[in-house]
């Protein structure tokens, strides 16, 4: 031993010895610790979409007069999302019939660095959305009706001042909220028999939802809508707002533009009896300031004709009513027969008011005196000092 130590006095044999013949890598501490950690994210990555999907669900399920589901939910940690798939909701009372709410894909994206902040935001996207609303005589469930009371309560508490109501909101800015390609059924629940009225093609964003001033960035919240109306006409819609003030201040535009009457035929058939046919353009202009609402629309019908649906005699007499008012209150314009108005709206917020008689007026003066100029050239009309 000790000629061996006198030999290689460097430690070399040994070093050599050791290259030779290594430790074994699960004998290092450093491996166990990289192993468990390892395992620890692979096994919360396989863990937390089935908790996320069973904590969805039970959501859902708390929901008070609907019961729905979710073919699967994935959670992003980077860059932190929640995605929900085939997202469906459903009314106690139906069965067998459409989800009131159905998504195809949901995305909720959050800024994770603005946590650190104590700020919530972020954006939500949904694709392919298909949502069915019910008028008429429908009773909402009793949790819809306690939180339309709360919100109503609170909004006369602050005298619609939302900024107060939502200073009680986590601090909170949604940059943009989008629909794509999704559609809107209105169905009459007095009669679940009656035609619908279909909204497709709807493309939605909002921008800017914040629920302190500090967050808004000075911008505005701002709305842009787009959609088809009975497979005819286009909606256009665009607004821009600001709900921190002591009452809501917005402005805005919409526009529904080229429907055809005609297929809205089943839907006044099952109303009224009759059918209508003609071009419908209607424009639009609101905005309101410290609780004041104003506004105008102009509506304008070209080629208009009313005929009787159902050859009952009452309904004959309505479509000749109709067709002798359209003659006498409508001007040629281009070899086109046109029928116009525009309708003055003022008011407040809590009472919204469209002015009749100034819309009777309108129509009398666009027909004998007037020629229509087309889109918003007119708006706004002067109105009355009362309603």
């Amino acid at each position: 031993m000790a000629t061996t130590l006198q030999s290689d006095p460097y430690g070399i044999r040994a070093a050599v010895d050791s290259a030779a013949h290594p430790k074994p890598v699960y004998k290092f501490k450093s491996f166990w610790i990289v192993l468990s950690i390892l395992v620890l994210v692979v096994g919360v990555r396989l863990a937390i979409d089935p908790l996320a999907k069973m904590y969805t669900q039970r959501g859902i399920d708390s929901l008070e007069g609907y019961h729905g589901s979710v073919s699967a939910v994935h959670v992003s940690i980077i860059p932190f999302a929640y995605t929900l798939h085939d997202l469906k909701l459903e009314q106690d009372d139906t069965t067998g019939g459409e989800p009131v709410v159905y998504a195809k894909k949901v995305v909720g994206r959050v800024i994770f660095r603005e946590l650190f902040k104590f700020r919530l935001v972020g954006t939500v996207t949904a694709e392919h959305a298909k949502v069915v609303i019910l008028g008429g005589a429908h009773r909402p469930p009793g949790e819809a009706k306690d939180a339309a009371r709360q919100v109503k309560k609170e909004a006369e508490q602050h005298d619609l001042d939302f900024g107060a109501i939502l200073q009680k909101v986590i601090p909170l800015r949604a940059d943009r909220i989008e629909v794509r390609d999704s559609e809107l059924t209105l169905y009459d629940a007095k009669d679940p028999n009656l035609p619908s009225l279909w909204v497709s093609d709807l493309q939605l964003v909002i921008e800017n939802i914040v629920t302190r001033r500090k967050l808004d960035q000075n911008v505005p919240l701002n709305l842009t809508l787009r959609a088809v109306v009975a497979k005819t006409g286009t909606l256009k819609a665009m607004a821009t707002a600001d709900l921190l003030e002591d009452k809501p201040a917005f402005t805005g535009q919409a526009q529904l533009s080229n429907l055809q009457l005609q297929s809205l035929w089943e839907w006044t058939e099952a109303k009224a009896g009759v059918g209508a046919s003609g071009t419908l353009n209607v424009f639009v202009n609101f905005n309101s300031a410290k609780g004041k609402l104003s506004g105008d629309a102009k509506v304008i019908i070209d080629n208009p004709k009313v005929t009787d649906a159902t050859g009952k005699v009452s309904d004959k007499l309505k479509a000749g009513v109709a067709n002798l008012a359209i003659s006498i209150l409508s001007n040629d314009e281009k070899g086109k027969e046109r029928i116009a108005t525009v309708v003055p709206v003022k008011g407040n917020l809590e009472n919204p008011s469209p002015q009749v008689w100034p819309s009777i007026l309108g129509v009398i003066r666009n027909a004998f005196v007037d020629a229509v100029n087309w889109g918003f050239e007119d708006l706004p009309m002067q109105t009355p000092g009362e309603k």
